[in-house]
């Protein structure tokens, strides 16, 4: 949550938190808490842990003061009391998460103002097959069921088919296929709830249609390579909490990336250019199979590279 309001209110002073382990069973940890509002907000953390701990891990848990830790407005041990089954709104809400920002912001001392890492898609054993991602759930499609699905129009057909017919007479076949897609086409803000929606199914599954790859316009370089996987970590529920679709977080951490870069040119972060591969390749076109064998090329013709790294 951290991660992303310092990145969209980048003026802000916001709390501190520290954690360390207490003695005592497992689970129990102290909890510090430090702002420049002081005491004011100490009931309304109080409130928020709880609520968290409810909403996101079933969980209810006791927070018992303790003396603040040097520098530290307050001290809390925080100890889990009666697992709980999710309640009806937590259960019916997956949006819940997004509406904390309302809460965050009175957190925050300040105005308003606006991490990456470096991806080469998964291709499984070699170049026949490639994850897909569903909701929870991971399948293979293999690229040959990939380009035969779907249609395309006659004029794009006519263009890719003329530019593979010239690609083995090309010095640099990697400069002739290198495309770039624009950030506002890939990715979000974490608070635009319509457009994560969207995302949400650019992201949940890596079998593209041409209407991907049209996304998409000839480069000769693009600001970031993206590396991901299509398929979200196994216990990805429990880590992050089941209302965090793995596919949304993506779109909202690839606008952070842009926006970052966008704030040092000057440009808007929907400019920023990324070359990934289920928009940059074409799709349901022999070709395909040609991009995957250059994707070193495509890297080295990025400036950057963003890795969304998983566990």
């Amino acid at each position: 949550l951290h991660h992303q309001l310092e990145r969209s209110l980048r003026t802000a002073a916001f709390p501190s938190f520290k954690v360390a382990d207490a003695d005592g069973p497992d689970g129990h940890f102290k909890l510090s808490y430090y702002s420049l509002r002081g005491a004011l907000l100490i009931p309304f953390v109080e409130g928020v842990m709880s609520t968290v701990a409810r909403r996101l891990f079933h969980f209810e848990i006791s927070m018992a003061p303790l003396p603040p830790e040097e520098g530290m407005c307050a001290t809390w041990l925080v100890s889990p009391t009666i697992a709980k089954k999710a309640d009806a709104q937590s259960e019916s809400s997956p949006v819940w998460l997004r509406w904390m920002a309302q809460w965050h912001a009175a957190l925050i001392c300040g105005p308003p103002a606006s991490v990456c890492l470096p991806c080469v898609a998964d291709i499984g054993e070699g170049v026949g097959e490639a994850s897909v991602f569903k909701g929870s759930r991971t399948s293979t499609t293999s690229l040959d069921d990939m380009m035969q699905s779907g249609s395309m129009l006659a004029s794009l057909q006519s263009e890719l088919d003329h530019l593979a017919s010239i690609l083995d007479g090309s010095a640099d076949p990697g400069e002739m296929l290198m495309r770039a897609v624009v950030a506002g086409n890939v990715a979000c803000s974490w608070t635009d709830v319509r457009t994560l929606d969207e995302m949400f199914y650019f992201w949940g599954t890596n079998t593209g249609s041409i209407d991907d790859f049209q996304m998409s316009h000839q480069q000769d370089h693009a600001d970031f390579f993206v590396s991901h996987s299509w398929a979200e970590p196994p216990d990805w529920c429990t880590v992050m909490g089941c209302h965090a679709q793995y596919a949304e977080v993506k779109a909202a951490e690839l606008q952070i990336a842009a926006a970052d870069l966008a704030e040092e040119r000057g440009l808007q972060w929907e400019e920023v250019t990324f070359w990934i591969d289920k928009c940059c390749i074409p799709q349901q076109h022999t070709l395909m199979v040609t991009c995957v064998h250059h994707i070193e090329d495509f890297l080295q013709r990025c400036d950057r590279m963003i890795v969304l790294l998983t566990w």
